[in-house]
C-alpha cells in the first residue's frame, strides 16, 4: 500500500505536474466572468515563481542540506561488501539491449572503483521495478549488462531483484545477506538520496559506511540558468524531504533526519 500512495503522491505532486495543472487552472479561469482575476493571479504568481527558479539556486539550496547532512569521509582499511542501488534505465535498457544510464549513473562507476579497491569485498545491487506500468522491467538486469561490460565478475555480486522502493531494498537485502553486527558494508547512492537511504537501512539492521555520489548543490545556478534543470533538482530534494517525514511516520527510520 505504501508504494501505491507513495506513487500517486509522486505523480499528483511532481513539481512539472503540479505547475501545469496550475496553468490550466489559471487559463480556465480566465475564460469565466466571475473568477477572471483569480485566473490572472494564478497565472502571474506561476510565471513568477518559474523564473525565480530558473535564475536563482532555489532547487539547489533545498538539495544542499541534504547533501551536507552526511560528507563524504575517508574510506576504512577493510569492508566486508558494498551495496549499491539506481543509475539504470530499466525500460530504455531493455529496450535498447545495452546498458542505458540515467542522472544517478555515478552509483554505478563508483562501485566499480570500489571494486577494485577491494577486491575480495561483496558487491550487492538491489533494484527491481518502481514502476506501476511497467512492473516487468528491473533495474539489476540493466546493471548486471553494465558491470560486465566494465569487467567486474559478476559472481562477486549478490542481486536482489524485487524491492521497488528504498525501504524494500534495505529490507531484501538483509534478508539476502545478513550481515552480522560487526560487518561493515559501504552504502554507495546520490548524496541528496543519502539521508533516507542511510535511516532506512540502519533502521533494519546494516552497519553501513555512507559512500555519498552525485553531490550537485556546490554547483552555481547562475552560470547557465536552466528552467529543466532547475525543475528537475527542486523535485528531486522535495520528494526526499517528504519522503523523510513519510518514512519516520510509517517507522521505517528511527528519525526524521540524521
Amino acid at each position: 500500500m505504501f508504494f501505491f500512495v507513495s506513487k500517486f503522491f509522486q505523480a499528483f505532486f511532481r513539481t512539472s505536474n503540479f505547475i501545469l495543472a496550475l496553468l490550466g487552472i489559471g487559463c480556465f479561469l480566465l475564460w469565466t466572468k466571475k473568477l477572471a482575476n483569480f485566473g490572472r493571479i494564478i497565472l502571474s504568481g506561476t510565471t513568477l515563481f518559474c523564473i525565480v527558479l530558473t535564475l536563482t539556486p532555489l532547487a539547489l539550496h533545498i538539495l544542499k542540506p541534504l547533501e551536507e547532512a552526511i560528507p563524504r569521509k575517508e574510506l576504512p582499511q577493510s569492508i566486508n561488501g558494498i551495496i549499491t542501488m539506481g543509475g539504470i534505465d530499466p525500460i530504455l535498457s531493455y529496450e535498447n539491449g545495452e546498458p542505458a544510464l540515467d542522472e544517478d549513473a555515478e552509483c554505478l562507476t563508483s562501485l566499480v572503483l570500489l571494486s577494485k579497491k577491494y577486491p575480495t569485498a561483496k558487491l550487492l545491487f538491489t533494484g527491481g521495478s518502481g514502476s506501476l506500468l511497467h512492473g516487468d522491467f528491473g533495474e539489476a538486469s540493466g546493471a548486471m549488462r553494465f558491470f560486465a561490460d566494465e569487467g567486474i565478475d559478476l559472481h562477486r555480486f549478490i542481486w536482489e531483484t524485487k524491492a521497488r522502493g528504498t525501504h524494500e531494498k534495505a529490507v531484501n537485502s538483509y534478508n539476502l545477506v545478513h550481515p552480522a553486527a560487526s560487518e561493515t558494508w559501504v552504502l554507495i547512492t546520490s548524496g541528496y538520496r543519502m539521508p533516507r537511504t542511510l535511516l532506512v537501512f540502519q533502521k533494519v539492521g546494516w552497519n553501513i559506511f555512507p559512500y555519498p555520489v552525485n553531490l550537485q548543490a556546490k554547483r552555481s545556478s547562475y552560470s547557465e540558468p536552466s528552467f529543466d534543470a532547475s525543475l528537475f533538482w527542486l523535485w528531486a530534494g522535495l520528494k526526499e524531504w517528504f519522503g523523510l517525514i513519510a518514512y519516520r511516520l510509517t517507522n521505517r527510520s528511527n528519525t526524521f533526519f540524521p
